[in-house]
């Protein structure tokens, strides 16, 4: 604890110096309260008894008349926000940069070493997108409701083996320091895990933090599918938060995990952040000398392609089934999964996000430019070399990124319109979806370039500045023109 801010605003409290506080040397810690449903509730001050103290400091006490605003012999207890922002960000920072490393590292040493995963660079990129999503998608929640909420539905326990901080503990910092600046919203993490061992590391972390009295944390230790099902079921009685489903399995073929999480966001209103791995597909669908795992995999595909078998469907293909029928469901209407490689150039999984708003799509789109430069895929000695090209020679690589969308969000415009006339909004949902382009690229690398080059044709339905809520047609092209359509 910083001291100086303490005396400071304690001085103020009491009406008394800075100095006199110091003499008194009342004694300050954190207040956890008798419940640990919230982690944090604040800070106490005990005073000791005036008899307690030196005639010395009686002496001062008594010149500065303040002896009656003085709770000599008692204990305060005081919220977070009785301490100011400068206080909170000095704690904040003391606590990342010192004890909370150091207490990291104690926990690490406590427990196995096989309680704790080794972090992998895929996986070091995925926690970065993830978290740099949570922190875009918090700049529009907290604009539209009171209360926010992320579920870790496999948490693990908050740390790697080299005290590297998992998804949902960035985000629980995230959820911090937005909690700190808006305190009358509520914020809460749900964390779950079926593994006891590690959400008890889970917990101690959570204690090392200093956390603000509207900021909740929820520890539940069951297996997946039933925490989602007994989840679902609160939620959907009294959910009136923005909330963000986040479900990161080991493995494909869970049994029911799909089924139940495609019941979740059909009954409550959420996004949903998925890790489907598509190379456990490929690996184990077809291998007949691990035959149950085979038939356990199956028949999870089956739930949602009845007439599946591996032979038929590419796992790339499995996955357009599932998003197509996740937005089936009352509440998703835009869905983008994101692939990610190993250090070999192997695939092993993709990111899958759902979302009723088109907000979040957009949110989604910055963040895969922000983190990964709009590149198709994760690959990390592509990373390596993409910023060698971009520090050697600009932005070369990525302006070609952007027209090869642009060229490949015509063809899926006709492929999908053919040459009828279309609404900004159709074209949105086409880019986001389907291409890489993120909403901010499309009036400038598509609708521009296209109009100028008398391809398409602005109907002007609304001022000629305004595109969002224009149609746009074809030109009078011949046909062959129309298939050979270059920016």
């Amino acid at each position: 604890m910083n001291e100086e801010y303490i005396f400071k605003k304690l001085s103020e409290m009491c009406g008394v110096s800075e100095e006199l506080i110091e003499m008194i040397d009342p004694i300050f810690g954190d207040d956890l309260g008798s419940s640990r449903d919230r982690v944090h509730y604040g800070y106490y001050c005990e005073f000791p008894e005036l008899c307690e103290l030196s005639e010395d400091v009686k002496d001062e006490i008594f010149k500065e008349e303040a002896n009656l605003k003085i709770p000599f012999g008692e204990t305060e207890y005081f919220s977070l926000s009785t301490f100011s922002e400068d206080y909170n960000n000095q704690v904040e920072k003391d606590c990342k940069n010192i004890s909370l490393t150091d207490k990291i590292n104690q926990i690490i040493n406590s427990y196995q070493k096989k309680e704790l995963d080794e972090i992998k660079v895929h996986t070091t990129y995925k926690i970065k997108y993830i978290t740099e999503y949570v922190r875009n998608w918090l700049n529009v929640a907290i604009n539209y409701t009171n209360k926010i909420e992320f579920i870790d539905a496999m948490c693990n326990a908050g740390i790697y083996k080299k005290g590297e901080s998992s998804t949902s503990l960035n985000v629980i910092l995230l959820f911090k320091n937005c909690a700190i600046n808006h305190k009358n919203k509520t914020f809460k993490v749900i964390l779950n895990d079926y593994n006891q061992k590690r959400i008890d590391i889970y917990k101690k972390i959570i204690d090392e933090l200093y956390l603000p009295n509207n900021l909740y944390i929820e520890f539940n230790c069951q297996d997946v599918v039933e925490f989602l099902n007994i989840t679902r079921k609160k939620y959907k009685s009294y959910n009136s938060a923005m909330t963000l489903l986040y479900v990161d399995p080991y493995n494909f073929g869970i049994q029911d995990l799909l089924s139940t999480i495609t019941k979740f966001v059909d009954e409550v209103y959420c996004e949903l952040i998925y890790n489907f791995f598509s190379s456990d597909i490929k690996r184990n669908c077809l291998n007949e000398s691990a035959v149950n795992k085979q038939k356990k995999m199956i028949r999870e595909i089956q739930g949602f392609i009845p007439c599946y078998s591996p032979e038929q469907y590419e796992p790339i293909e499995v996955l357009y089934q599932w998003q197509n029928s996740i937005k089936k469901t009352k509440n998703i209407k835009y869905s983008f999964a994101y692939q990610f490689r190993n250090t070999k150039n192997v695939e092993q999984y993709y990111i899958v996000y759902f979302t009723p708003n088109i907000k979040g799509i957009e949110k989604l789109k910055d963040t895969i430019w922000s983190v990964f430069e709009g590149d198709s895929s994760f690959y990390f000695k592509r990373r390596l070399e993409d910023h060698t090209l971009i520090n050697l020679f600009g932005n070369t690589e990525i302006d070609d990124r952007i027209a090869q969308e642009s060229e490949r969000t015509i063809k899926l415009l006709q492929q999908y319109n053919g040459h009828n006339d279309f609404t900004y909004e159709y074209l949105e949902k086409i880019v986001l979806e389907k291409t890489l382009l993120k909403e901010s690229q499309i009036i400038k690398n598509i609708l521009k370039p296209l109009i100028e080059k008398k391809i398409l044709v602005k109907r002007n339905k609304v001022k000629t500045n305004n595109f969002k809520q224009d149609t746009y047609g074809w030109s009078e092209y011949d046909e062959s023109k129309k298939k050979n359509i270059t920016l």
